[in-house]
């Protein structure tokens, strides 16, 4: 149901310019705006932040070995390194990555 307004006002938002800038000038204006959302979505989307996610006294290590009672880390599936690039949707607090930091004692939480 937004999704509907928000077309309906893209719609009737595009006829006003066409008829007040001419059919050409009013499709360089919707190009313009699709560029700029085009690049904020990859701005978005590109991973650019080195983040650690293994512990590096445990990384190269059979992590499943040793006493039972002994803290492991979390390790998901066969990781190439102690280190992840993220982009700006994976750095929040709510994501997985921040979990199994979290789990790994990276962060800094432990008591939480």
């Amino acid at each position: 149901t937004i999704a509907f307004l928000i077309a309906a006002a893209a719609t009737g938002t595009g006829g006003r310019i066409e008829r007040r800038l001419g059919a050409q000038a009013a499709t360089a204006v919707v190009a313009g705006i699709l560029l700029i959302l085009t690049i904020l979505l990859i701005a978005v989307v590109t991973r650019f932040r080195e983040i650690q996610i293994i512990p590096s006294q445990r990384y190269g290590t059979n992590v499943l070995s040793g006493p039972e009672n002994e803290w492991k880390p979390v390790i998901i599936g066969n990781p190439s390194g102690t280190t992840r690039r993220m982009s700006i949707l994976e750095l929040g607090n709510m994501t997985r990555w921040k979990e199994i930091r979290r789990r790994n004692r990276l962060t800094g939480l432990e008591g939480y």
